[in-house]
């Protein structure tokens, strides 16, 4: 693996384990990274001289950017133009296990097909291919790569089906072929932050998260994580988009570990897998910070090239409650900010079917998403 730290999607191997990044190490590259600035950079060009900026992003009058530079992070730190800073770390993909589907009904949300929402939800995933059954699903596309902002979303390969298969658990259509996701009038926002192999950074996702919410996501999917600590520039982009009540959903991880980030931010509702029989495999993280699980065990939906297939992994069940989040919201009559996400947690966790689940030698009792319950408020 060289001296690249990587992050990998969320998504179960053969063997019931999965992928995931460790913190930082020594060798770790620290020529880059994803900093909280104290004011517009183009007010900071005689503090910043010995920097270059990548690229910079802003949310709610805060300023972010990526800079490489030959200096250390701790010096870094010191700049008084900084307010927190971190290594940009590098992330690639997993590979998954296939199939057959059942989660749409497991879950109830057949029942609801006739309840629309409005609301726009952003995968920041790894893109989408144009498969005929997403067709007229995806409202904007957005790509962040190698911490660059491209115009033009990069186009899918092969390693890159990952982002399809969350797509179509979310919005794949209810037609005559192929098969149905939760909401199948969704309205997506697509926003590209890995490609296969070659992976992205840390900032691709902090900045496809700004995007999304400055352009309107009411919901957003991460079927992304890194087994480290808590990013502090990334957790101030986070609570942006949660003061402004967007509901952010992420992945626990597949390691068999405590959560990963961002699932384990306070500003995400983190989601474990359970199997069609409601056990929730060794290899789906449990712990503080959990808020529910959802299937996430062969589960069928699109990959590229109009085919299908069956992935298992945590990555697979975080979907099926960012779905269910767009179904409950027309419900949600409050202030738009934290207050919503946190209605959205509760009327989840309140309404879920409890079930009893084994967790290393303990059993525990455990909430699993039930939309139609959530959504009519039955027990």
């Amino acid at each position: 693996m060289g001296n690249i730290v990587k992050i990998l999607f969320i998504c179960c191997l053969l063997f019931g384990s999965a992928l995931a990044v460790p913190a930082p190490q020594a060798n770790a590259d620290t020529s880059r990274y994803l900093v909280e600035l104290s004011k517009n950079p183009a007010d900071l060009a005689a503090s910043l001289k010995e920097w270059s900026i990548i690229r910079s992003f802003s949310l709610d009058g805060h300023y972010y950017a990526v800079l490489t530079g030959e200096k250390s992070l701790q010096e870094l730190k010191n700049n008084p133009a900084i307010i927190s800073a971190g290594i940009d770390r590098k992330t690639t993909a997993a590979s998954y296990k296939q199939t057959t589907p059942w989660g749409v009904k497991k879950s109830q949300a057949y029942r609801l097909n006739a309840k629309d929402c409005a609301c726009k939800i952003a995968i920041i995933d790894s893109g989408i291919s144009d498969h005929e059954d997403l067709k007229g699903r995806v409202q904007s596309k957005i790509t962040y790569l190698y911490g660059k902002e491209i115009l033009k979303t990069a186009k899918d390969t092969a390693q890159d089906q990952h982002g399809t298969h969350v797509a179509g658990i979310i919005a794949a259509n209810n037609n005559t072929f192929g098969v149905t996701g939760m909401v199948p009038n969704a309205k997506l926002m697509v926003v590209k932050v890995f490609e296969g192999e070659y992976g992205g950074y840390f900032s691709d996702i902090t900045a496809g998260i700004a995007w999304a919410v400055n352009n309107g996501a009411e919901v957003m999917n991460i079927s992304l994580g890194v087994h480290a600590s808590k990013d502090e520039v990334t957790e101030r982009v986070l609570k942006s988009a949660y003061d402004k009540g967007v509901a952010i959903v992420a992945a626990s991880g597949n390691e068999g570990l405590t959560v990963d980030y961002p699932a384990s931010s306070a500003y995400t509702i983190a989601v474990g897998a359970v199997d069609q029989y409601y056990r929730m495999p060794a290899w789906s993280n449990y712990g503080k910070g959990l808020d529910l699980l959802a299937p996430g065990v062969d589960i069928q939906s699109t990959v590229q090239t109009n085919k299908y297939a069956s992935y298992s992994g945590t990555s697979m069940a975080a979907p099926h409650v960012t779905a269910a989040i767009s179904k409950l919201l027309p419900l949600y009559t409050g202030p738009k900010n934290g207050e919503r996400v946190e209605w959205v947690r509760s009327r989840l966790k309140d309404y879920a079917d409890v079930r009893s689940v084994a967790i290393k030698g303990r059993t525990l009792q455990v909430p699993v998403l039930n939309l139609y319950n959530s959504y009519y408020g039955l027990k």
